[in-house]
């Protein structure tokens, strides 16, 4: 970000994922397992291939010069071009898709102390050479003329930074998988605690990317049955929406895996989860789309407009916002969108209902009606999930009811003394 004035670069924007993709892909190919100089080949491909986009991008830097546009337009392009040769590779031996797919996943389950080496190795080369570097780096932030003008050789220091960024991706890809993320936004976490540009600023930078990987659940097991509604509650932060998400197949699990009727999530298609998982997001859309394209696109075609969802076997709520069809849906309210919304994960009709707080933005009696949606899906055998907040919700609904807390998740029974308890802050919740 610094080195680009670009605050939505990071390290992978230059092809390290791809380079180190493509190593991995290789290895599939070739069926090769085992070590390379005591180093596990699933680590040293990566790793390799990482290292050779970086080799690349400096022969590129000496051909064009210093001109930053030019380098992030060849990055780019050599990007582009390391995942098309790895398409090109997956089309002619699908039965390896699974495996480099599921690689290039973050997952700290593949930690492992040669890993942690190779990512101690990068740190210990790059952090000196970045600290050293802080007095140029925040003269060239005021501009290159500034810079130039203190002494600072700008080339130098902006080739030092885009080499240590591919060397740190390259070995953080070799040990966990693409992190992508972490590296976007852990420099704007770090400006939330400090406005300063120095030291300080880079062990924050750092110290942020941890966190935001770090595990927020562990050791989780639940299971849902046809027919019933279950509730996860529990205090703010954590981790009800990032269960229900990685239910839904959105994250993926660090460890274990999510299994739909007996088959791995991770191993089906998007249409088959899409066709058997419905899942409503807290956030509101705002989007200028006709609302009865926004029940055809969920029902996957079934349905062509409002209309014909309310002429089919529908739950008898949300009167309001029948007759929407030909309104455009941020046009409207954000109870009314809420209300649209649930209609459209109605009209998706999967067999198992994910819903993250589906009470947003409803007012009294439309929290009555959708109580009333949830018990008529359940009563034809529909599976509903949802995280909730509302005690009501939480006193008649649920069949089941799960705290979600302390990085795990515990089932309890429904009754006034476990509501009290969260009334509390989860603390001495009894256990089911």
């Amino acid at each position: 970000q610094t080195a680009f004035r670009n605050p939505l670069a990071d390290s992978y924007l230059l092809g390290v994922s791809g380079g180190a993709q493509l190593a991995v892909t290789l290895v599939a190919l070739l069926g090769l397992a085992g070590t390379v100089a005591s180093v596990p080949v699933m680590i040293a491909a990566p790793l390799t291939g990482g290292l050779l986009v970086l080799a690349l991008l400096i022969v590129i830097s000496r051909r064009i010069g210093h001109d930053l546009l030019a380098f992030l337009l060849s990055g780019l392009a050599l990007s582009y071009l390391l995942n098309a040769l790895y398409s090109i590779m997956v089309s002619t031996r699908p039965d390896i898709l699974s495996n480099t797919i599921f690689w290039s996943w973050m997952g700290l389950n593949r930690a492992s102390g040669t890993g942690m080496v190779v990512v101690a190795a990068g740190l210990t080369v790059a952090v000196p050479v970045v600290m050293g570097l802080m007095r140029p780096l925040r003269a060239y932030l005021v501009g290159d003329d500034f810079a130039q003008n203190l002494g600072v050789n700008v080339n130098r220091t902006r080739m030092s930074l885009l080499v240590i960024s591919v060397l740190l991706a390259a070995t953080d890809v070799a040990a966990s998988g693409v992190v992508g993320f972490a590296g976007l936004f852990s420099p704007h976490l770090a400006r939330l605690l400090t406005h300063r540009t120095d030291r300080t600023f880079v062990v924050l930078t750092m110290l942020m990317g941890a966190t935001v990987v770090v595990v927020v659940l562990r050791d989780v097991t639940i299971s849902i049955r046809p027919g019933e509604a279950v509730a996860l509650v529990g205090r703010n932060g954590t981790g009800k929406s990032t269960l229900l998400r990685t239910m839904r197949g959105f994250l993926p699990p660090f460890k274990g895996q999510v299994m739909l009727k007996g088959h791995p999530l991770q191993s089906m298609s998007p249409q088959t989860v899409a066709a058997a998982v419905g899942f409503l997001s807290p956030g509101i859309p705002q989007a200028h789309i006709l609302v009865d394209e926004v029940i055809e696109l969920s029902s996957l075609g079934r349905l062509k407009s409002m209309r014909q969802l309310e002429e089919s076997d529908h739950p008898d709520v949300f009167a309001e916002v029948s007759g929407f069809g030909a309104r455009f849906l941020d046009e409207m309210s954000s109870g009314q969108q809420r209300k649209i919304m649930l209609m459209a994960l109605v009209a998706q009709w999967t067999d198992i209902l994910l819903m993250d707080e589906p009470e947003l933005h409803l007012d009294l009696p439309s929290l009555r009606e959708l109580h009333g949606l949830i018990s008529w899906a359940t009563a034809r055998g529909k599976s509903v999930v949802l995280s909730t907040h509302n005690l009501e919700t939480i006193r008649v609904l649920p069949d089941r009811l799960y705290v979600v807390g302390d990085r795990t998740v515990r089932e309890a029974p429904r009754t006034e003394e476990t509501v009290q308890a969260l009334l509390e802050g989860n603390e001495h919740i009894p256990l089911a």
